[in-house]
């Protein structure tokens, strides 16, 4: 799959992007320089999008995300909790419950707070998630 992923990122119509530059790089590339090749094809591809956006650079912006996209967790590892925060769409729904007017902004917030907390809480019980002394509401 990794020698065809280029093909996969094309088929997406550019909307799966690979976890590593190197898989799209061009054929033949030597190893050490296959994450800078594929790199440049990303930048190159979404610089004038095949598929028709409106203006054709549209998608260039993500041709960096690997300089300013962060991982879940940031700026330390994922973690479980964090995970199933972000699995069980808490933050969405408590968005979604303030701007549908379901919930007030922080009503919404403290209804988001105390789930997190929970998650946490069941994660440190397992003894997966360090920490948790800081929190005391």
């Amino acid at each position: 799959m990794i020698g065809r992923y280029r093909d996969a990122v094309l088929g997406s119509k550019l909307y799966n992007f690979p976890s590593f530059p190197g898989s799209v790089a061009d054929p033949g590339v030597a190893v050490g320089q296959k994450p800078a090749s594929g790199n440049k094809w990303l930048e190159q591809v979404t610089a004038n999008d095949p598929f028709g956006s409106n203006p054709p650079a549209k998608l260039k912006p993500i041709s960096t995300a690997l300089q300013w996209a962060t991982n879940i967790g940031h700026p330390g590892p994922a973690n479980p909790a964090e995970s199933e925060v972000f699995d069980t769409f808490v933050l969405p729904t408590m968005f979604a419950n303030a701007a549908t007017g379901r919930m007030s902004a922080k009503q919404a917030l403290d209804e988001a707070h105390q789930q997190v907390k929970k998650i946490f809480e069941k994660w440190r019980a397992k003894g997966l998630v360090a920490g948790g002394t800081g929190d005391r509401t």
